[in-house]
């Protein structure tokens, strides 16, 4: 499935577009993983948490004004 959604989402798409398909596949992991049912999902910190440690720095090291924390590495969130 990230396959299809890396191979079908362009560039030029929003990154806040791009941060929600990922955090649904996250979710979609996590429940598949056994931590909740069907309609459980992670804590909002689990989330932004996961999301920063996983980011890919760009610019000056660690969290900066221009990049933030870097861009997000979906493969790298997911697993």
């Amino acid at each position: 499935m990230l396959r299809e959604i890396r191979t079908s989402c362009p560039r030029r798409l929003s990154p806040s577009v791009k941060a929600a398909g990922i955090v649904s596949l996250m979710i979609e992991q996590w429940r598949a993983s056994g931590y909740g049912g069907a309609s459980a999902r992670p804590l909002p910190a689990l989330v932004k948490a996961m999301l920063m440690h996983t980011a890919r720095d760009l610019g000056q090291d660690g969290p900066d004004y221009i990049y933030g924390y870097g861009e997000i590495d979906a493969k790298a969130a997911v697993d």
